[in-house]
């Protein structure tokens, strides 16, 4: 599958994010605690970061500091208690110590592997999808051109240039036969595109906004933004305007604050639609216990309507206050 086309069906889908090859050396982070901690065991509701050091993937906590040493080829967020990476050009998933506690070897070669969701994270192998279970086993094999992210037990998916729902065991499930793509429920709705235009069903199908936008992505925190023409606002539950349609691109909210694309950068407004810290990013992530990641010289390469970012450039964490608590590095 080409990578053009692998991206528009992934933004499309709204799939987790897809990790990149490891690049070049980091510099270091903007907390004063900048010596490699031991591995140590980690609550699971503490979050941990990736990070580049030294062309190889760490991962850091909320203070900056590293947790688990650099040693993986690549690395992405932790989801469920799992986060992936690549150990010699291999892929598999390790816990909060940063021990492998899946390592995939008992399956094909794996082109690229997602973060879990609903206990399933989708595998790509050749130029198929297939997913896989938290114990690793291959559940559904891999034959579709793309599975997106298991919600409320179902997954979008394509096959065949068609576009269905499927279950846990790979079976086609049609929610709403006029939708021609969707996407994964979050907070009870899915944007589904109908007639041409973007509006959300429920778990049963039923049309609870009506289509009219140009774009509907995720809800998150009781809003969601939506273009309507060529601009982004923000709507409620109701389908009631709660921003105005006066940004570039946004995504979704997260710990009461959105980034949104204004003049060309990326900053962050509050559920007010009030700019908290100022457009000054390439690009911008979600916000994640305190801390979101932002792009400088590059993109982090964003998926509609999803929490999922494809990191390119230079690469740092922010804190609420817009301060580096990792500074932006390859």
């Amino acid at each position: 599958m080409k990578i053009a086309l692998y991206s528009f069906i992934c933004s499309v889908l709204l799939l987790a994010s897809c990790a990149q090859p490891a690049t070049k050396e980091t510099a270091p982070p903007a907390s004063a605690e900048k010596a490699a901690a031991p591995a140590a065991a980690t609550a699971e509701a503490e979050t941990l970061y990736p990070v580049k050091q030294l062309g190889k993937s760490a991962f850091i906590d909320k203070s900056g500091k590293i947790v688990i040493p650099a040693k993986f080829d690549q690395a992405d967020r932790f989801s469920e208690g799992l986060a992936q990476v690549m150990i010699n050009g291999k892929w598999a998933y390790i816990d909060k110590t940063g021990n492998v506690v899946i390592d995939l070897k008992d399956l094909p070669k794996l082109d690229l592997i997602h973060p879990f969701s609903d206990g399933m994270a989708g595998v790509f192998a050749g130029s198929k999808f297939g997913v896989i279970d938290k114990a690793g086993k291959l559940v559904i094999k891999p034959e579709f051109d793309i599975i997106g992210r298991f919600t409320q037990g179902l997954a979008p998916a394509m096959k065949g240039g068609k576009f269905t729902y499927i279950d846990k065991e790979g079976n086609p499930v049609t929610v709403n036969q006029q939708a021609t793509l969707a996407g994964p429920f979050f907070e009870g709705l899915a944007g589904a595109n109908i007639n041409n235009k973007w509006g959300y069903i429920d778990r049963t199908g039923k049309v609870v906004i009506e289509p009219q936008f140009d774009r509907a992505e995720r809800f998150s925190e009781g809003l969601a933004p939506v273009m309507i023409g060529n601009k982004f606002g923000y709507i409620d539950k109701t389908g009631k305007k709660v921003i105005a349609e006066q940004f570039e691109d946004a995504g979704r909210f997260s710990e009461g604050l959105t980034a949104v694309k204004s003049g060309g950068k990326w900053g962050y407004v509050d559920t007010s639609g009030n700019m908290v810290i100022k457009p000054q990013f390439d690009d911008a992530d979600y916000f994640s216990g305190g801390l979101a990641r932002v792009a400088t010289g590059g993109k982090v390469g964003r998926m509609l309507i999803t929490e999922a970012a494809e990191i390119r450039g230079k690469v740092g964490y922010i804190d609420k206050t817009g301060k580096y608590v990792w500074n932006p590095s390859y």
